[in-house]
């Protein structure tokens, strides 16, 4: 008779509990090990196509760059990423558990970066002092990067390209920290000065708390991302006879009251107008002017100045009826999509080149636009009256449809391409040492162009194309190098690491050429689908044979 496995004080009974109960601790203390050491130790394979938790090598030798030696004070740079929820949710939200390894591979590699998670929820005083003006409270979303009493608070979004539908369609996180790092890290912080004295919307760093502060926050959260000090600036100041020589950047923001001009003082020694003040500071200083306005204001002073650069405003909004954006905010506003120059000796295209080839890719919204346009002949160069080595030429930066009209003048214009913004270029030429140098004005005519509510939307580009012009034309250099995948700019990744599962997929053999070169993008990643039919060829059938082993073996011997 075959002797009962569950018969009472089985010899068999008290060995199988005792082996049950092993393995029960086992599992739990291996659980522990690979928790502690394939995480924080990152003892892993990284199987994902994309190479999602694998530092790039281009990663590796940019922040080596960054993070090798020591700062003014001689002491070793030390950077702190702070994840703000505990790690059992990182490590299941895909958003933060991409950025969090690519953090820990970070420190596994330079001894000098520290990564660290606290909860803000139950313990919001332990970030307290990295709380910003642009959100009352940090998200346990939120990634805290800190060098010193210099610090960047990040969402866990903004380390990903999104498409218009919100669809995350590549990883551009080595890009987005390594900038961090340079912009935390850099010995010269150069100056964005906001003009404060004719009325409009401006950043007042003194005064953060305010609403007009508080309004711009976004903008001026882009504007530290880029390494910027931000200052305010009087120009009626009559004991300001130029703008300050740190001005690397010199904002006008939805002005209500035009550029001021005495000309019973202009004989008096010393004095120089509001508009000569601006204009030294773009010749002389080589300096960059934003300038935004709203298109019903009217600044005749202002505005004669921008046209010696060849920029004009129409005084409508425009409508564009082939690419308007149903917003779901429901605010009365208008809002429309952009169109990319696919005009590949436009000054846009040579920002955003691979974005208009990807259909897929983030668009720049529009909110009560009006437009730019040129005061002379477009695409001609312009010769500085009395001068044969300095020349200024316009140059749309993005547009509408061919279906877009507007007013001018109060009368609307017939359906054609219009400008949202526009820049305008000095180009001058050293005689001497043969060098050119450049000046630019960036204009808009939105009073809502730099509005937190556009800015802040990770679904489209304006974040990330503002960014990457307000760098270049500023020359501040505190981006990373493009060659980790930098968004808006001609990357040869296209701006990260592409998500295979995504909207890329349908890009697979798509020709671009990144670097001048005709290269045939393939796309040789296994799929979802793939994916799951390869665990399920690998895992289930030798479960199976273990199981129908475990169940005849059991059977034969004991029942």
């Amino acid at each position: 008779m075959k002797k009962s496995l569950f018969k009472k004080k089985s010899v068999h009974t008290r060995i199988l509990s005792v082996v049950t109960l092993l393995l029960v601790l086992c599992l739990f203390v291996l659980n522990i090990v690979i928790n502690h050491f394939g995480i924080l130790r990152l003892w892993y394979v990284d199987l994902t196509p994309e190479g999602f938790y694998t530092l790039t090598e281009k990663m590796e030798d940019y922040c080596h760059t960054l993070l090798d030696g020591t700062d003014a004070e001689g002491k070793k740079k030390e950077i702190n990423i702070t994840f703000c929820t505990d790690r059992d949710y990182i490590v299941r939200s895909r958003e933060l558990r991409v950025t969090y390894f690519m953090a820990l591979a970070l420190a596994k590699e330079f001894d000098n970066v520290h990564v660290d998670t606290v909860n803000v929820v139950y313990n919001p005083t332990a970030v307290a002092k990295y709380k910003t003006t642009s959100r009352e409270s940090i998200s346990p979303t939120d990634i805290i990067i800190s060098y010193g009493e210099k610090y960047r608070v990040l969402s866990s979004k903004s380390f990903w390209t999104t498409d218009t539908d919100g669809n995350e369609f590549s990883y551009n996180g080595e890009y987005k920290m390594a900038s961090v790092i340079a912009s935390l890290t850099a010995i010269a912080s150069p100056t964005a000065y906001f003009v404060s004295d004719h009325g409009g919307s401006y950043y007042d760093p003194e005064n953060p708390d305010s609403p007009m502060s508080i309004s711009m926050a976004g903008f001026a959260d882009l504007l530290t991302e880029c390494g910027f000090i931000i200052k305010t600036l009087e120009l009626s100041d009559p004991n300001l006879t130029a703008v300050p020589d740190d001005c690397a950047l010199l904002i006008i923001n939805n002005p209500t009251i035009d550029l001021k001009s005495s000309p019973e003082d202009y004989d008096k020694l010393g004095y120089v107008s509001e508009a000569e003040k601006i204009d030294r500071y773009l010749i002389n200083n080589l300096g960059t002017l934003i300038f935004n306005k709203s298109y019903e204001a009217e600044l005749p002073i202002m505005e004669s100045l921008l046209s010696e650069w060849g920029i004009a405003f129409g005084s409508g909004m425009i409508e564009d009826e082939e690419r308007e954006y149903a917003s779901s905010v429901g605010d009365g506003k208008y809002y429309t999509l952009g169109v990319y120059d696919t005009d590949s000796e436009s000054f846009g295209s040579a920002y955003y080149e691979n974005y208009a080839n990807l259909s897929s890719a983030p668009e720049m919204l529009f909110c009560n636009s009006g437009y730019v346009f040129c005061s002379y002949v477009d695409g001609e160069v312009m010769q500085e009256p009395g001068t044969y080595n300095a020349s200024k030429m316009y140059g749309s930066f993005i547009g509408t449809s061919e279906a877009a009209t507007a007013i001018l003048n109060g009368e609307q214009t017939p359906e054609g391409f219009k400008s949202y913004a526009s820049i305008a270029t000095r180009t001058y030429l050293d005689g001497v040492t043969g060098e050119t140098s450049y000046s630019y004005i960036f204009a808009s005519n939105s009073e809502y162009f730099y509005s937190n509510e556009i800015l802040s939307n990770t679904s489209f580009a304006n974040y990330d194309i503002l960014s990457s012009l307000i760098n270049s034309i500023s020359r501040t250099e505190r981006y990373a190098d493009m060659a980790l995948g930098g968004t808006s700019v001609n990357s040869s990744s296209f701006g990260g690491k592409q998500n295979v599962d995504m909207t890329l997929k349908s890009y697979a053999y798509d020709i671009y050429s990144p670097d001048g070169r005709e290269v045939v993008r393939t796309n040789a990643a296994l799929s979802t689908s793939t994916r799951k039919w390869f665990t399920a060829l690998v895992f289930y059938p030798p479960l199976a044979a273990f199981i129908v082993g475990a169940v005849v073996f059991i059977k034969r011997r004991y029942l």
